[in-house]
C-alpha cells in the first residue's frame, strides 16, 4: 500500500505528459548527497530557515507562533 502510495505521489496524471514529477522524500535526501542539489536548497532544511526566506515574513511567523503558544 505505501510503494502504491509513493507510486502514485510521483506519477503525472494521465493526459498531462509534460505535467512536473515530484520527488519523494527519499529520493530529495539522494539527489542532495550526490551533490546535485547546492547546500542551500537541502531539502531537509525548512523553507523558513533557509538563507533566502524573507526576514520580515519570518519574523511575522515568529511573532503568530509566540503569541499562539506554536513551537
Amino acid at each position: 500500500m505505501l510503494l502504491e502510495a509513493k507510486i502514485m505521489a510521483v506519477t503525472p496524471p494521465q493526459g498531462y505528459p509534460n505535467a512536473p514529477t515530484y520527488y519523494t522524500p527519499e529520493k530529495l535526501e539522494l539527489i542532495y548527497q550526490k551533490g546535485y542539489l547546492d547546500k542551500k536548497l537541502n531539502p531537509t532544511i525548512p523553507a523558513m530557515y533557509r538563507e533566502n526566506f524573507p526576514e520580515y515574513l519570518r519574523k511575522e511567523i515568529e511573532d503568530y507562533a509566540r503569541k499562539h503558544n506554536i513551537k
